[in-house]
């Protein structure tokens, strides 16, 4: 319900909720400004709701601004059914200190194992996956296909080998393109961005292996049958955070053998992985996290967004998460300083333009002291 308030001019906004009455005050002073406002009970507990502000209120109540006092907003204007759920208090026995310190907070990628050691399709095999990848279970791939060149759209590909798989009902697709001669490898992608790292030996390997004799190219429609195997997905594991913004914490005989604090650490390192590491007298290396790399199919596709900054757009592609050092992004440099990345010839450039403007300037100035001078002489 909603009526005038006893003590200050406003909308006084009432709840009951099994039992219990909250109210609260939309004040004549939020005009038509959106806000919010508190409905307190009288043990103390709050109900944080939104309101259009005051003018508004009245408004779509057909009401004059402000109304007479003592004016009830109609109860046709709420004709819907409110529901209350209480909150629900952390149950459990939280973390202790030994449970903190023996943690382990890196991150490990996941792995599909059983395939053969001479590879699939002719020397296919794996390598990684990305610490997004959450596809666990049997793996089961499809005969690969050899394709036209697809340029434009979501399905943008080269001609090529097709090497698709599916895992728990998420399909990874790849391509070993005509371009691609020798050994490398390519990726296998899912339309939610996480990915499988594959070698090849090359295109004409797996050609080979389709029974096309060296000199000969395939053609769109050959096909390679799926090998057939028992073959497993094992899911990446996040980095694992100690949990203290959303989990209680119970550090139980944290003070044995006296106080632990952050000076007890004799280092904290940083590996080329991006594996965060501490040196505790006590309990050895603790792993404390894993900083992770963002790589993109185009980087200079980026757009610039102000200070050295930038956000991926469509020509950059999605950001790919990837431990430093793998699927082809940047091993770290621990206790290095990055070289700048500012343009030396342009700055150099302008710094010369600065310096012959000045002068010029400055010439300037002695050449007005002499017509001056000259003036001054005139007159005598």
């Amino acid at each position: 319900s909603a009526g005038p308030p006893a003590t200050a001019a406003g909308w006084k906004v009432t709840a009951e909720i099994g039992g219990t009455l909250f109210t609260g005050i939309v004040p004549e002073t939020t005009g038509s400004t959106l806000g919010t406002i508190e409905l307190v009970s009288d043990h103390g507990e709050a109900i944080e709701i939104l309101h259009p502000g005051f003018d508004t209120m009245c408004r779509n109540a057909g009401l004059a601004v402000p109304p007479v006092v003592g004016t009830d907003l109609p109860s046709t204007m709420t004709p819907f059914t409110v529901t209350a759920t209480a909150s629900t208090p952390f149950i459990g026995t939280g973390l202790t200190g030994a449970e903190i310190v023996s943690s382990d907070y890196s991150t490990t990628l996941g792995s599909i194992t059983g395939l053969p050691e001479n590879g699939l399709f002719g020397g296919i095999a794996f390598k990684t996956v990305s610490t997004d990848f959450m596809s666990e279970g049997p793996v089961t791939f499809n005969d690969a296909a050899y394709e036209a060149e697809v340029p434009f759209g979501e399905d943008k590909h080269g001609e090529g080998w097709k090497i698709s798989m599916e895992i728990d009902g998420t399909a990874f697709t790849g391509y070993v393109t005509k371009e691609m001669t020798a050994s490398g490898s390519f990726l296998m992608k899912s339309q939610e961005g996480s990915y499988v790292e594959m070698s090849h030996p090359g295109l004409e390997a797996i050609n080979l292996a389709a029974g096309i004799t060296s000199g000969n190219q395939p053609v769109a429609g050959d096909t390679i049958a799926a090998p057939i195997g028992a073959y497993e997905a094992t899911a990446s594991k996040a980095s694992v955070s100690l949990g203290l913004g959303s989990t209680s914490v119970k550090l139980e005989g944290g003070t044995e053998g006296g106080n632990q604090t952050v000076s007890d650490l004799s280092s904290i390192s940083i590996g080329s992985d991006g594996r965060i590491e501490a040196i505790h007298a006590a309990h050895g290396r603790i792993p404390l996290g894993q900083i992770i790399l963002a790589a993109f199919e185009n980087p200079q596709g980026l757009e610039q967004s102000g200070n050295t900054y930038f956000v991926e757009s469509a020509n950059s592609g999605e950001a790919q998460l990837a431990i430093p050092g793998a699927s082809g992004s940047g091993a770290l440099a621990s206790g290095s300083l990055e070289m700048s990345n500012v343009d030396l010839s342009k700055e150099f450039a302008d710094m010369i333009t600065t310096q012959r403007g000045f002068q010029a300037n400055s010439r300037m100035i002695t050449v007005s002291d002499t017509m001056l001078e000259e003036l001054i002489n005139l007159k005598r």
